[in-house]
């Protein structure tokens, strides 16, 4: 797979993995998060589970360095590069699950790629369709970066509360303004497809976008049943 790829994949998980949300919105969901139990622990390795042959797409894990996962906080993690059979279409997938809800709230594609470097060039939520009773929220970014060497990047990105899903914090958000500081688990999903001279911006979200919904399923039935097995 091309360096470029993995580079792209990687600079992904890290800027979720460093780089945080500031604001009073956010201070007060982290303070009422804090004084919630701590969310449920699954057992090591468990998002391992997850296929490496998706539809027609085949994954490489490309594990983080233990300094990024240990600064995000994660409990687990998975980090991979598919590719396409047929046509050699390559994306990343980073699916993270947190002990503490607060830990994976703010990493936000909007706020943690402009930190890594990255131009929103562009944004807007969706509905993924993994089943007709069963869509899953979503929101798809574009970014760019300046410079000689000028890279693109697509995002499609995802949080799942308890098994809702949604495509921004907003849901932890209503959740604490209600006083519901009660989080079983939250997970974050980002499926990456790099912009390049081949593939335009809108062909890249195409990609993503059929990946995440080739996987979204997979995934959230992955979680549903580890954090049955995880449950006292």
């Amino acid at each position: 797979m091309k360096k470029a790829n993995r580079a792209v994949v990687a600079a992904a998980a890290a800027a979720t993995a460093f780089l945080g949300l500031s604001g009073v919105a956010y201070r007060t969901v982290a303070h009422s998060l804090d004084r919630a139990a701590p969310g449920m622990a699954i057992a090591p390795g468990a998002l391992n589970q997850l296929p490496l042959r998706i539809a027609d797409w085949d994954g490489r894990d490309q594990p983080l360095d233990a300094d990024i996962v240990r600064r995000a906080d994660l409990q687990d993690y998975v980090n991979r590069l598919y590719a396409n059979r047929s046509d050699g279409r390559v994306v990343g997938l980073y699916v993270a699950f947190g002990v503490r809800a607060r830990d994976l709230m703010p990493h936000r594609p909007e706020v943690c790629y402009p930190g890594a470097g990255w131009n929103l060039q562009d944004h807007r939520d969706t509905a993924l369709h993994i089943a007709a009773d069963r869509p899953i929220a979503a929101r798809t970014l574009t970014f760019s970066t300046g410079g000689f060497e000028q890279r693109g990047v697509a995002v499609v990105n995802y949080y799942v509360v308890d098994g809702q899903t949604c495509e921004d914090v907003s849901l932890l958000r209503r959740r604490a303004a209600a006083g519901q500081t009660s989080v079983r688990y939250v997970a974050q999903v980002q499926v990456t497809c790099r912009v390049e001279a081949e593939i335009g911006a809108a062909a890249a979200i195409s990609t993503a976008t059929e990946f995440a919904e080739q996987s979204g399923g997979l995934i959230l039935d992955l979680l549903d049943r580890v954090t049955r097995a995880a449950e006292p």
